[in-house]
């Protein structure tokens, strides 16, 4: 075994090349999967945001349906007065008369206000009921971390109107709602129409 020269046991700089190229392709790879992993999420919770808002809308139009024309009981009076509004709304806040649930299996007349508040976590829709009577029978968020919101009322001819205080329902009320990230926002609109 004369002449043969032995092998060194080193790393070749071509080997250490080769390593370093798949790490770096592999790494682009990483970056890549993950910007679309978080695109993917914000992309889900703006499905999830829309979805509670579209289930807030639609309570809100199945609500203002239900209105019926009775007047409004006006603060310091005994009683409803027949030339009173039935309905009281401006682009926050609405208020009127409705057949509402009051426990299991109850149902009864009932004020409904649905108001546009300030919050800690932003704009809340939230829901007051009434007996007619003038107790209060519960206060509950539809939902909250909005951005904004906003009702607006259609005149007998169709018209957007921004308040209401007329003595007959309106011909309908849109609804919008918009909610969301700076980055993704979200609005959803609804209508109700008066039976």
């Amino acid at each position: 075994m004369s002449g043969a020269a032995p092998r060194d046991s080193g790393i070749v700089l071509v080997e250490l090349l080769a390593a370093l190229s798949i790490v770096a392709i592999m790494s682009a790879m990483m970056a890549g999967i993950l910007g679309q992993m978080r695109t993917v999420a914000g992309m889900g919770d703006a499905v999830a945001t829309r979805g509670q808002m579209a289930a807030a809308v639609d309570h809100v139009a199945r609500t203002v349906t239900g209105a019926r024309p009775i007047p409004l009981r006006v603060a310091g009076e005994a009683a409803a007065a027949s030339n009173a509004p039935v309905l009281l709304g401006t682009e926050d806040a609405l208020r009127f008369v409705a057949v509402t649930r009051r426990g299991f299996g109850t149902l009864g007349l009932s004020e409904v206000t649905l108001a546009l508040r300030r919050g800690g976590d932003g704009l809340a829709l939230v829901q007051t009921l009434r007996a007619t009577t003038g107790s209060q029978v519960a206060d509950v968020t539809v939902i909250d971390g909005l951005t904004a919101g906003r009702f607006v009322y259609l005149d007998s001819d169709g018209t957007p109107v921004e308040t209401w205080s007329g003595t007959d329902l309106p011909l309908g009320v849109r609804i919008a709602l918009s909610g969301g990230t700076p980055a993704r926002p979200v609005e959803v609109t609804g209508f109700a129409g008066f039976d």
